[in-house]
């Protein structure tokens, strides 16, 4: 009776503390059990120590070292400082909407001299190749221009039916297009101008006197026509049944 007696009471004070009762301090296996398992949880703090400052060094090395591989990723046109000023200072844009639906969406570049000078520089950072594809407008007056419309089909702008393309001058002067030239490998333009979409369609416009002009007037190139103090406003015209929409320079 008293041994069954004994053994409740031990079994109560299990349930308290433990470190108290005399079945503890009858067990020396359990210090012992601590002290490996703590030597082992050192253990493997140290080797993991080692194992990190294996790769710091091994990282080290490699940074110091001639590497088979080098990559340097380009800044986006907007974070290029010699560039975006540039193209936002010879850019316009413009958005028609009716009854809160958008119709059309153009922007236009002027391809200045100011502009292409600083395109030229991109182009051939990022292509490493000095075949500039705005070429053609050191002697015209160039446009790169990109549209969106609402309709199913991507917008025609060669389509003379739907769409008239006239360059003014404030003294009168008016000039049709001489090309007007459907531009693809829409992501290499991206890198160029950030506004383009999968949704926009974009062209280069060359105006020139050997198109039918509107006016009789002298040859015109980009640098005739670049505005300033003594020089008269440039606009474009671009219009279709739905609106007409002019950018000024």
């Amino acid at each position: 009776m008293q041994i069954k007696s004994c053994t409740h009471q031990n079994k109560v004070g299990a349930t308290g503390s433990q470190a108290k009762t005399p079945e503890n301090l009858l067990r020396p296996d359990r210090p012992s059990a601590n002290v490996t398992i703590e030597g082992s949880i050192r253990m493997h703090h140290s080797s993991m120590l080692l194992n990190l400052l294996t790769i710091i060094i091994l990282l080290t090395s490699c940074s110091s070292s001639w590497s088979p591989v080098t990559v340097s990723l380009h800044d986006a046109a907007e974070d290029d400082p010699a560039y975006f000023p540039a193209l936002k200072e010879a850019s316009r844009n413009a958005s028609v909407y009716r009854d809160f639906e958008t119709k059309i969406l153009i922007n236009a570049t002027f391809l200045s001299p100011q502009f292409r000078t600083a395109f030229n520089k991109r182009y051939a950072e990022l292509m490493e190749e000095k075949h500039f594809s705005l070429a053609e407008a050191d002697t015209k007056a160039g446009f790169f221009v990109s549209v969106f419309t609402a309709d199913k089909q991507p917008p025609d702008l060669n389509d003379r039916k739907l769409w008239t393309l006239i360059l003014k001058t404030s003294n009168g002067q008016q000039y049709f297009p001489s090309m007007v030239r459907s531009l693809n490998e829409k992501s290499r333009w991206q890198a160029f101008f950030p506004w383009l979409s999968q949704w926009s369609k974009e062209y280069l416009i060359l105006f020139e006197t050997e198109s039918p002009p509107a006016s009789a007037a002298p040859t015109v190139s980009s640098s005739d026509v670049l505005p300033d103090e003594n020089e008269p406003e440039l606009t474009l015209s671009i219009s279709n049944p739905s609106a007409r929409v002019e950018f000024h320079w």
